[in-house]
């Protein structure tokens, strides 16, 4: 009988997020005024550690919600009431974002645009690795 070892590490992911429409966030022209969400990305294994790399020439807000079902989207609080969600206010030039969501199924990130901009995000982050 061979025995079989389990691989129980952390790993760095980067990668590009997609919009809802499944395309890249990658030189995403967005306009003033407007909301943008990014596609479910799950995070069943992440260690909790995370960055946003953000290109963007004009501003923008990032925040973040949780949801366990990729249906219903909460804002994640703490026990004082306070939301835990904030990415980055009024960004306006290119930037490495450190942020902790802990506990979450899925995760998506909520754009709004200050101002006509050009934006690419890229998620890096790091998960358990539990393959075999």
């Amino acid at each position: 009988i061979q025995e079989v070892q389990m691989r129980n590490h952390s790993v760095i992911k980067p990668k590009v997020i997609k919009d809802t429409t499944g395309a890249n966030w990658s030189l995403k022209v967005l306009a003033s005024g407007t909301t943008y969400y990014s596609d479910p990305i799950p995070f069943f294994y992440s260690d909790g550690y995370t960055s946003l790399l953000v290109l963007t020439n004009a501003s923008i807000t990032i925040t973040y919600e949780v949801s366990i079902d990729k249906s219903n989207w909460y804002i994640p609080y703490d026990v004082d009431g306070t939301a835990l969600n904030a990415v980055v206010t009024a960004l306006t030039a290119d930037r490495w974002i450190m942020f902790s969501p802990q506990i979450a199924g899925y995760i998506r990130f909520k754009v709004v645009c200050n101002s006509n901009a050009t934006t690419t995000i890229t998620l890096i982050h790091k998960k358990t690795d539990v393959g075999i």
